[in-house]
């Protein structure tokens, strides 16, 4: 028996960083995190990189991950190494 899976990338539309190597994708209402290898194309038309999704609904309250994205952020803005 085939499990049906919530396909949330379906339902909404995500809203979209592209950075230089590969998209991030934030889907609020699916609550998930989709980390991306840039698209490509073909003669068929554009493709999206392969993909990995967080789940962060089934994450919350993670301590080790929230401070792991902190640390991300800080990194952004240009803090500590």
């Amino acid at each position: 028996m085939k499990k049906e899976y919530d396909k949330f990338y379906e339902k909404e539309q995500p809203e979209t960083v592209i950075v230089k190597s590969g998209e991030l994708r934030l889907y609020k209402e699916g609550q998930r995190l989709g980390v991306s290898k840039p698209s490509w194309s073909n003669s068929e038309g554009v493709h999206m990189g392969k993909t990995v999704t967080i789940d962060l609904a089934a994450n919350k309250g993670n301590q080790e991950m929230i401070e792991l994205f902190e640390c991300v952020i800080e990194l952004l803005k240009g803090g500590a190494e």
